[in-house]
């Protein structure tokens, strides 16, 4: 059996590895690679299976474990045994095609290295200037021992891959004895851009750049431009070199070198070229490991970068040289981790503005990126007026997005053209603004929330009956796409025009109350309690089911059953002495039933379909409130709001005269009448959701039942367009539907921005508050207060409980997680703005608030002493 393949006739990418693979890639292609060839990875197995215990192995996934011990004594197997003979002797053959004086790198090449969502850079083991023929084959049974690592085994679990399923090959490479070293990337690894080459550079090999013993030179170089943007010249005070017995040494560097560039223009240049190469061939931004010698440059390994945060789909060619910008649709909506296939699609059905047909409509303006949602704003920003309101408005869903767009049209304003994306949503917008306006100026609002409420049951009573469908799978499908336009219509033309007028109101009084009074203390107080908040109303019910079981333990025994599948039966079997309870639980379903955490995604669970969240949330509420003090607390902070926007008024009255005071009232009844709409639009979105996922869930329970798909629940992971297409057909789904699991699970791991432009580029810009203590955490203060509190840090809000006077800390918040709320003390979340949810609900609970905290919640642990102050925006921990 042939177990030494040469780098010109690698193919076969199970036997050399993803190192062993791509060099063979590079030599093919005839660029400059030290020649080589690699331990076919059947040696590894032979060797493996003759001699490694396989029970060893099993016990690697059992976390309990002691991981280090296991590994150490399945390494030991390689070392203490010989290789087969006749392996050595093809080895001892390959090597004769060398000159005998040759030195040799011998590194790790596993099945399970670059992949296309995970390098395993660095995971298993690299041997430099490896001479003679034993040191060699010791150095080949260390790499295939390097196989399991700590390291190597840790990176395998959480990326669920399996240890026995890993085959080594080793890579024998001639070494070079490099004057300098380094990596380059075809795109900036920091910020994303794909225009930007970055090269880290240092003296002797490359080895002190992997150890970080050095800091390297690192030049950047602009493709569209086509030269050399930026040289940082690094103080290197040491490097790594060939020890000439063999190994390798670090030495120091004398002055003169240590401040010298290690790169010439023309290094540089030719460098860039034997990227481009590779990244054209890869089709993707390429990891590149260099190194020269006498002036003679040679490629070491090339991977692709996967940490890179994907292009939004609709991106133009990165030789455009206007910029497009996009927005992320998920931090508006308050939800950062991946949307489904489907869930993407059905936001996007909500989008249609003109009667496109079914097989034709993708709105313009919507991409999709790295399982997220993103909105081509790029229109918006090319006018003078949009970058002058646009950055306030984005402010009022995230405050960092504000902050970042400020910037990005300060550095980049030349670049930002009108690309007519956003056109089709500016046709939206304009009518919903003037219609706004006209409420404000001519409208009497007291009775806004009131006609909204009825517009709203009045459409989830008609949808109730419009779904009910009895036709093909094929028709249900064209029913959605025809029936969720309405939606848009409905929500623009009825709802939003209705919370407009609040909105304006909130703002002027701020900038009234700052220039008559010098601060905004009393816009700050009246902001809190708005009366007629759906979310809050959903949280205030859920207290009074709460104090409807606290005293009673069959309704006790009732939610706390963990058999949640037959709630609602066991619910409407209860007799008449818990009538109330029964109404009242049934009837908070039947408004509330559409909710959950993560709900703007049609593939989560609807509370009406899983009512896990809702038992265990009455039972967290029974267990840490008392009788009816949800509601004691709402009046008190409703009480003080009325009663400081009294005094705003009466304080004007007598600053400055009837006029301004009756000004102050109308703008404060207007706030308070419109702004506790907020939340209906998309109340009313999650009903259309809500039955859309019905139908969608008995399509796929019949394609379960025909053996397209394994369960019911995988429907979500197909897009709708790719559903509507086939599901007449006898296509099989599970394939396509296994490989966006997969893609899925990647995607997770990404941190999404909130704001991208066309060449990949993440926009950050931190907050400007320079007037903190020392060591506090800037954002921006949305709810007034000072309160100091144990830090409660949630992920993810199914089962957490928070404890009365703690302080929740989140990434952000949607309905799903109101009942934290009710014991909470004070609110601190990474994204938000003076709109966003959590924003809202802390101001109508009357509790201090600030958003906009840079990874809050790895920053603050739980059990912490912290103090939110929501005055000034800042957090401190004390303890």
């Amino acid at each position: 059996m042939k177990q030494i393949i040469f780098f010109n006739e690698i193919s076969d990418k199970s036997l050399v590895g993803g190192k062993g693979f791509n060099l063979g890639k590079i030599f093919q292609l005839q660029l400059p690679v030290p020649t080589g060839f690699c331990i076919s990875t059947k040696a590894y197995k032979k060797f493996f299976e003759a001699n490694i215990d396989l029970e060893l192995i099993s016990q690697l996934y059992n976390m309990d474990a002691d991981i280090s011990s296991i590994a150490k004594n399945i390494r030991d197997s390689f070392d203490f045994i010989e290789i087969d003979p006749y392996l050595k002797e093809q080895i001892t053959t390959a090597l004769s095609a060398f000159p005998t004086n040759t030195h040799f790198a011998v590194r790790s090449s596993a099945t399970a290295e670059d992949l296309e969502f995970i390098s395993f850079a660095g995971q298993q083991d690299t041997y430099l200037n490896v001479f003679g023929l034993d040191n060699i084959i010791k150095a080949i049974k260390d790499c295939w021992a390097s196989v399991y690592t700590d390291r190597a085994i840790l990176y395998r679990n959480q990326n669920n891959i399996e240890h026995e399923k890993v085959a080594m090959s080793v890579v024998i490479q001639q070494m070079i004895a490099a004057d300098s070293s380094g990596i380059i990337f075809t795109a900036d690894p920091i910020s994303g851009n794909r225009n930007i080459i970055s090269i880290d550079a240092g003296f002797g090999l490359g080895d002190a750049l992997v150890r970080g013993t050095v800091s390297p030179d690192i030049y950047k170089y602009n493709k569209r431009l086509h030269k050399i943007v930026s040289k940082h010249i690094a103080v290197k005070m040491n490097a790594v070199v060939c020890n000439h017995h063999g190994g390798i040494m670090d030495t120091d560097l004398d002055a003169n070198q240590s401040t010298m560039p290690v790169l010439s223009d023309e290094h540089i240049h030719k460098l860039v070229s034997y990227a481009l190469k590779l990244e054209n061939y890869y089709g993707a931004p390429q990891d590149i490991e260099w190194c020269i010698d006498s002036g003679e440059i040679y490629l070491l390994q090339t991977r692709s970068i996967t940490s890179l945060f994907p292009l939004p789909s609709k991106s133009p060619s990165l030789e455009e040289p206007n910029l497009n910008v996009f927005i992320s649709l998920n931090h508006i909506q308050m939800m950062t981790v991946p949307i489904s296939p489907l869930g993407q699609d059905s936001l996007k059905l909500f989008f249609r503005t003109s009667d496109t047909s079914i097989e034709n409509y993708d709105p313009p303006f919507l991409s999709s990126a790295g399982g997220r949602m993103y909105i081509n704003v790029t229109s918006f920003l090319s006018t003078k007026l949009g970058q002058k309101f646009f950055p306030a408005i984005a402010s009022n869903m995230d405050v960092n997005l504000g902050n970042s767009l400020e910037y990005l049209i300060k550095t980049q304003r030349n670049r930002i053209k009108g690309n007519g994306k956003s056109k089709s949503f500016l046709k939206i917008a304009s009518p919903v603004i003037s219609k706004g306006l006209k409420n404000f100026f001519f409208e009497d609002t007291s009775t806004m929330v009131e006609q909204a409420n009825l517009l709203i049951e009045q459409k989830i009573a008609k949808l109730e009956k419009l779904y009910l469908l009895q036709c093909s799978h094929k028709e249900k499908l064209e029913y959605i796409f025809n029936n969720n336009n309405s939606f848009l219509d409905y929500t623009f033309t009825q709802l939003i025009p209705k919370i407009i007028p609040g909105i304006i109101a909130m703002k002027k009084l701020a900038k009234l109350e700052t220039k008559l009074l010098g601060s905004q203390t009393y816009t700050n107080e009246i902001s809190k309690g708005l009366e007629g908040n759906v979310t809050t109303l959903l949280g205030l019910w859920m207290g009074d089911l709460a104090d409807m079981v606290r005293s009673k333990p069959i309704l006790i025994n009732l939610l706390t059953n963990p058999n949640y599948a037959t709630l609602f039966d066991r619910v409407n079997k209860l007799n008449d002495n818990y009538k109330d309870f029964k109404d009242s639980f049934n009837n908070f379903i039947t408004k509330y039933g559409a909710r959950a955490a993560g709900e703007i995604d049609i593939a989560t669970k609807r509370w009406a379909d899983d009512p896990e969240t809702v038992a265990k949330s009455i039972m967290d509420l029974v267990e840490t409130s008392k009788n009816g003090d949800h509601r004691k607390n709402f009046d008190t902070v409703v009480r003080h709001a009325k009663a400081m926007e009294k005094a705003f008024i009466e304080v004007v009255r007598m600053k400055y005269g009837d006029r301004k005071a009756n000004k102050i009232a109308k703008l404060t009844k207007k706030f308070r009448d419109c702004m506790p709409l907020r939340e209906h639009h998309k109340f009313l979105m999650i009903h259309y959701l809500k039955y859309s996922r019905r139908i969608y869930m008995q399509i796929a329970e019949d394609l379960v039942k025909s053996g397209r798909l394994d369960d019911a629940e995988d429907i979500f992971y197909i897009g709708f367009w790719e559903l509507y297409n086939l599901v007449e057909s006898t296509e099989h789904f599970q394939d396509l539907v296994n490989r966006r699991k997969e893609e899925y699970t990647h995607f997770e791991k990404l941190k999404p921005p909130v704001l991208m432009t066309s060449e990949g580029e993440i926009i950050t810009a931190k907050n400007l508050n320079n007037n903190l203590p020392p060591n506090a955490l800037p954002g921006m203060a949305v709810s007034s207060g000072i309160i100091e509190g144990i830090a409660h840090v949630v992920l993810d809000p199914v089962g957490a409980k928070i404890q009365p006077g703690e302080i929740l800390v989140a990434p952000f918040t949607d309905p799903g997680w109101t009942t934290l709320f009710i014991n909470s003390a004070g609110l601190v979340m990474e994204i938000g703005g003076l709109l966003t949810h959590g924003t809202v609900v802390a101001r109508e609970y009357g509790i201090p608030a600030v958003v906009g905290i840079a990874d809050a919640t790895k920053l603050i642990k739980s059990g912490q002493l912290i103090r939110v102050n929501a005055n000034e925006g800042y957090v401190e921990i004390l303890e």
